[in-house]
């Protein structure tokens, strides 16, 4: 099997986007139909935080846990239904073109502090990673999973990267899995 790689396509669109802070609430003031949801997809796990997070007008619950060394984080919608997970990744075990990318952009002394896949429905919809350069400044970075599979190599993905500064820029890149 050849590695993958990357080409850069384009990286000059620069958008700006607000980023709503996720605000802390007590586990006993979840909703508790919220509350059996976390506490059933946490078996097993430690409940480390409980979070309430807004995506695009709507309230979420966000349950942070501990299970077997690794973050796992899920969202519940008010009505109980599990809407995204979040699953610590070890490097060597996520698709050759986003390790490619991640270790790119942490190349030059740079460290990769966090690396998750974003699960919906039980699939990988996009990897997310933080990136903290030799100087001391955070990326976030957003990885769409185009390159996931083997029989997408050619297909485009994206990866948006979020810096520190005050207004938040976030860069996206156009990346081709070429081979």
């Amino acid at each position: 099997m050849k590695p993958a790689s990357l080409c850069l396509i384009t990286s000059s669109t620069i958008l700006s986007a607000v980023l709503a802070a996720d605000k802390p609430i007590a586990f006993k003031e979840v909703p508790p139909i919220v509350q059996q949801t976390m506490l059933k997809e946490a078996a097993g796990a430690t409940i480390k935080n409980t979070l309430i997070e807004v995506e695009h007008g709507r309230r979420y619950y966000e349950c942070e846990t501990i299970v077997n060394g690794k973050t796992r984080d899920f969202l519940v919608d008010p009505e109980g239904n599990v809407t995204e997970g979040e699953d610590e990744m070890k490097l060597d075990e996520v698709p050759l073109a986003i390790r490619a990318t991640v270790q790119k952009l942490a190349t030059g002394g740079g460290k990769i502090t966090k690396l998750e896949s974003v699960k919906r429905d039980g699939e990988v919809v996009r990897y997310e990673a933080t990136v903290v350069s030799k100087d001391g400044k955070k990326m976030g970075l957003e990885m769409n999973s185009m390159a996931h599979s083997r029989s997408k190599v050619g297909r485009v993905f994206y990866v948006r990267i979020r810096t520190q500064a005050t207004s938040r820029p976030m860069k996206r890149l156009r990346m081709q899995a070429t081979s």
